[in-house]
C-alpha cells in the first residue's frame, strides 16, 4: 500500500461536515450561555476558511502543508474492493446521521427547564442544604486518636467559627468518624 490512503470520499466527507453541524447546535441548543459573540466570529472565521478552499490555490497551498502529515493517494483503481463493505460504511453512515437527528430531536422536543442554568439566589442567605444547624461530619486520619474537643476545633478551623460554635453529635471511634452540627 506504500503508507498512503485514500482521501474520504465526498458522502464521507458530507456526513462528517452534518454530523459536526449537528454537534454544534446541539451544544449551542444545551448551552445558551456559551451561545456569545466569540462563538460567532469564531463560526465565522470557519466558515471563510472554508470558503477559501473552494479556490485551487488555497486548497493547493493546504494540499502542499498537509502533504508531509497526512499522505494522500487518489488512484480509485487501489482501493480494496468489496461490496459488503460499502455497504456496512452506508449503513453506518445513515446510523450516525439518525443519531444525530434523533439527538437534536430529543433537544428540541425537551427545552431546558427555565431557572436551571440560571445563578442561584443567595440575597436571603445559603440554601438549606448549606444551614449551620444541620448535621456534619469529620473523619480523621488514622495516625492516632484525638479527642472530641481537638476534633470540634480542627471542624471549627476549616469552617471558620469558634469552637464554642460547634457541637459533638455522636463519635464513632472504630470508622473515625465524628458527627457534629451547629451548637
Amino acid at each position: 500500500a506504500g503508507g498512503s490512503a485514500l482521501p474520504p470520499e465526498p458522502v464521507e466527507a458530507l456526513v462528517c461536515a452534518l454530523l459536526s453541524a449537528a454537534a454544534s447546535v446541539a451544544l449551542i441548543i444545551c448551552f445558551p450561555h456559551l451561545n456569545t459573540w466569540h462563538l460567532w466570529v469564531l463560526a465565522a472565521l470557519l466558515l471563510a476558511l472554508f470558503a477559501a478552499l473552494l479556490s485551487e490555490g488555497w486548497r493547493e497551498l493546504l494540499v502542499e502543508l498537509l502533504d508531509p502529515l497526512l499522505a494522500l493517494r487518489s488512484e480509485e483503481g487501489k482501493a480494496l474492493p468489496g461490496g459488503r463493505r460499502q455497504a456496512l460504511r452506508g449503513g453506518a453512515r445513515t446510523a450516525a446521521g439518525l443519531c444525530a437527528l434523533v439527538a437534536l430531536w430529543d433537544i428540541i422536543l425537551h427545552p431546558v427547564q427555565q431557572g436551571l442554568l440560571e445563578e442561584p439566589d443567595f440575597e436571603e442567605g445559603p440554601p438549606e442544604l448549606w444551614d449551620q444547624s444541620k448535621m456534619l461530619m469529620l473523619r480523621w486520619r488514622p495516625t492516632g486518636e484525638p479527642s472530641e474537643q481537638q476534633l470540634l476545633a480542627a471542624a471549627a478551623e476549616a469552617l471558620d467559627l469558634e469552637p464554642a460554635a460547634l457541637a459533638a453529635r455522636a463519635r464513632f471511634p472504630q470508622h473515625r468518624l465524628l458527627l457534629f452540627a451547629g451548637a
